[in-house]
């Protein structure tokens, strides 16, 4: 298994994905609008956990080797964000405060898109 691709697309997504919400979190990080919220979900489990699935099959790994490369997948991301979260008003200065709850959210449910994607059986 090539870990470093892994790493590399891991953090090549959380880049893409924190420059995505810098440019346009305030006109989709809604905590009042409920469809926009379950929207963003949905796109994050599918978008996530698709790109995870190709991986997996791509570079054709066994079930002991999902779960080593959904760990490498989602350790960039995840130590980023840790800071992302801990200065998210000045990181994203155009997103309300209060969606700071909504943001660390659905961080978590993108994140275990790939883990979970890990445990489902998979054709090579």
């Amino acid at each position: 298994m090539n870990r470093m691709l892994f790493l590399g697309v891991g953090f090549f997504v959380w880049l893409l994905a924190t420059i995505a919400v810098r440019l346009t979190g305030h006109l989709i990080f809604l905590t009042d609008n409920p469809p926009v919220i379950v929207g963003l979900y949905v796109i994050a489990a599918v978008g996530v956990g698709g790109l995870a699935i190709f991986l997996y099959r791509w570079q054709q790994l066994n079930a002991e080797q999902r779960f080593q490369a959904a760990a490498l997948l989602v350790l960039p991301g995840m130590l980023l964000d840790a800071f992302v979260v801990l200065f998210f008003t000045s990181v994203f200065p155009n997103v309300s405060a209060d969606a700071d709850g909504l943001f660390g959210a659905w961080l978590l449910w993108a994140y275990s898109a790939p883990l979970v994607m890990a445990f489902v059986p998979i054709g090579r």
